[in-house]
């Protein structure tokens, strides 16, 4: 996608039809052999009813995105009585894209479901200049499907990662609000 230069010659499209563009290229017939007819007709559904969410997005600035950011990536250490991150490792997975993508990683669970995790990353977020759409929960979570539909695609993925895989995209699914534009945020369940 860059030129001799180094220039960007291909843009990646950007909201909705970004998003379904990355999905068109991972989605194989393994990603649904090993999502089952039942979950693979409902994440398929659930896509096509939600992608129109990410259209907010397609003007929106792009920035570097991690796309594997969570606590195991991050160093931090105590500066002066407070916590300063002190480095970030593990950037194979590095973009240009939405910070929604690294809010939705983060907010997976474990991290995401202990109580006050989220309301702090967005006061953390927002008081370092970051700024969130209405309805960005949402949106990040639509965003952080691509990794499991990732996982889910990958020839050589144990049955640990492919079990994983399939569970967040369940839960996606089961513990979705419909988030409004007013950034009603997604709950996370437990699988049944």
């Amino acid at each position: 996608m860059l030129d001799a230069g180094l220039r960007v010659a291909q843009p990646i499209q950007r909201g909705q039809a970004g998003f379904l563009e990355i999905l068109r290229t991972l989605e194989t017939d393994r990603v649904f052999e090993r999502l089952g007819p039942a979950l693979g007709a409902a994440y398929r559904a659930f896509v096509q009813r939600e992608s129109h969410r990410l259209e907010a997005l397609r003007h929106a600035p792009a920035c570097l995105v991690h796309s594997d950011f969570d606590p195991s990536n991050i160093l931090v250490r105590r500066v002066d009585g407070r916590w300063t991150v002190s480095g970030v490792l593990d950037w194979e997975f590095a973009h240009s894209g939405s910070p929604l993508e690294d809010l939705g990683h983060l907010l997976r669970p474990p991290a995401g479901a202990v109580p006050g995790f989220q309301e702090g990353l967005v006061k953390g977020y927002t008081d370092a200049g970051g700024q969130l759409p209405p309805g960005w929960r949402g949106m990040a979570s639509l965003l952080d499907l691509t990794a499991f539909v990732a996982f889910l695609a990958r020839p050589g993925a144990g049955p640990e990662v492919i079990r994983a895989a399939r569970h967040a995209v369940r839960n996606t699914l089961q513990t979705w609000d419909s988030p409004s534009q007013t950034g009603k945020a997604c709950r996370f369940g437990s699988e049944p």
